[in-house]
């Protein structure tokens, strides 16, 4: 059979434009590194920033924190509030679908009472009681069904019980997306076969096995998993200082998110290790002397506060003054506790130099984070720091490690007469009276030297994508898809 060149040129041109075709279309995949694996993935068992960015993919939530930090619609068209700031009004998208399945009204209801149950053991959990004005131990007694009302399948009122200015704020949090009301037992968990049921934000295919996630929608793939050989992925999420040395600064970027995170240090207040006001103290000073002298990074910044600038008025820092305090000795053994990732060698090397010259017996153990949660929760150590992060901007964004029913709560000392102090400003509708007086009762809390404040962290992300350091400016918490963006 004879054939042209033309007719030959013809099937170059077809094959070419073919093979573009399916290029345009082929799905990006994506290794990316998490520094703890989440153990499920349904948004009301997160606690870790990083899982966030999971749950922000996969699910969606009545209003969002755009990259400008400001608060958009996201499954709510628009809302209203009351004059007296006690009722929000939510009216609904009609074009909200997990998967086929329609976001009604009644989702966001199932949603939000799942965070009363009492057997829900969230560590954010309290952000939605202090909300509604709800105590942990008064959610038998509360008629829920007051505090949230379906109006129609596209609207839903919220009814607080004391207005509560930063609710819209809370509502944004990735632990509390949206969920089907007809969620099955088993939905969203991991399972032996691997295979996670239930509906999505998008149209995706949810996988686990053998540790790694993997996360595969027409868009792009994900396979996500915690490995320390972190040069291996395209995308390291929380990097260590040791990772960040040891990546190849040609084939890497790094950036850091407007995390609003902080890193502090917490006593014991256990018997045995319970050290007195003036001892206290005078290791605040030691300790806080060497973080003063410490080089900051694009990990760390000195902060002088417990709360991190952006969220207080700025008498709060300028009120906090540390005068030298007499020095007390030490009868036993100081032990400290520290997160690995978040010190540098300079700063430990320096911290048990300083206190050596002080004559303070002491022990520095570092932590690494498969490992924290144990040494945290079995209190044998003088001090443990501990790095969370704000994760809406206003003071109550912080204060889920101090709350009493926090599994994980930094500093086992008596928090309640602070708390109480704080109710009495938390529900007030004048947003200036109510951070005036947030700052006197924190001010007065950091007195008392049952904390010692320490850096601010800002997340870090490394990624072998093209990106620009600009478009994490004002990202609080960004999902997936966000990372991966290369526009």
């Amino acid at each position: 059979m004879f054939i042209t060149i033309g007719v030959l040129l013809k099937i170059k041109f077809a094959v070419i434009l073919l093979f573009l075709s399916f290029s345009s279309f082929a799905i990006k995949s994506y290794q990316i590194s998490m520094p703890i694996m989440p153990k499920s993935v349904l948004p009301i068992k997160q606690w870790h920033y990083y899982n966030y960015f999971i749950s922000k993919y996969l699910f969606r939530n009545l209003v969002s924190i755009d990259n400008k930090g400001l608060l958009r619609g996201d499954i709510a068209k628009r809302w209203s509030v009351s004059k007296d700031g006690q009722k929000y009004t939510f009216e609904l998208k009609k074009n909200v679908f997990y998967q086929g399945y329609q976001i009604t009204a009644w989702d966001i209801e199932y949603s939000l009472k799942r965070y009363f149950h009492k057997s829900n053991k969230s560590s954010i959990k309290s952000y939605l009681l202090n909300a509604f004005g709800v105590r942990d131990n008064e959610s038998k007694k509360i008629n829920f069904d007051e505090l949230i009302k379906v109006n129609n399948s596209l609207s839903i009122s919220l009814n607080l019980k004391k207005a509560y200015s930063p609710l819209l704020y809370v509502l944004s949090l990735p632990t509390f997306g949206i969920i089907p009301k007809t969620m099955k037992e088993g939905d969203y968990q991991f399972s032996v076969s691997g295979n996670v049921k239930g509906k999505f934000a998008r149209d995706a295919k949810v996988d686990f096995k053998e540790g790694k996630l993997s996360i595969i929608s027409k868009e792009e793939s994900f396979i996500i998993s915690k490995s320390d050989q972190v040069s291996n992925y395209d995308v390291v999420l929380g990097p260590s200082e040791e990772d960040i040395e040891g990546l190849d600064k040609e084939k890497y970027s790094i950036f850091s998110l407007n995390g609003l995170a902080i890193n502090h240090l917490y006593f014991n207040c256990n018997k045995e290790y319970n050290l007195s006001a003036k001892q206290r103290r005078y290791l605040s000073f030691i300790i806080q002397g060497v973080f003063d002298n410490a080089k900051e990074n694009y990990l760390l910044k000195r902060q002088k506060t417990f709360l991190p600038n952006g969220v207080m008025p700025r008498s709060y820092f300028k009120d906090h003054k540390v005068s030298d305090p007499t020095p007390v000795s030490f009868k036993r053994k100081i032990i400290l506790k520290l997160r690995v990732e978040h010190f540098s060698k300079e700063i430990i090397d320096n911290l048990r130099k300083t206190l050596l010259e002080k004559k303070i017996d002491s022990e520095i153990t570092l932590v690494a984070g498969k490992d924290y949660v144990k040494n945290l929760q079995g209190r044998e150590y003088h001090l443990i720091s501990g790095a969370s992060v704000g994760v809406f901007p206003d003071p109550d964004g912080f204060l889920s490690i101090l709350e009493k029913s926090n599994q994980y709560k930094f500093t086992n000392c008596s928090t309640e007469s602070f708390m109480k102090d704080l109710s009495e400003y938390r529900n007030t509708n004048n947003i200036r009276e109510r951070l005036k007086g947030y700052s006197k009762s924190f001010t007065n809390f950091e007195s008392q030297d049952w904390i010692i404040q320490s850096f601010s962290i800002n997340p870090i992300i490394a990624t072998k994508l093209k990106k620009k350091a600009s478009r994490y400016s004002y990202k609080f918490i960004p999902s997936l898809g966000d990372i991966v963006n290369e526009d």
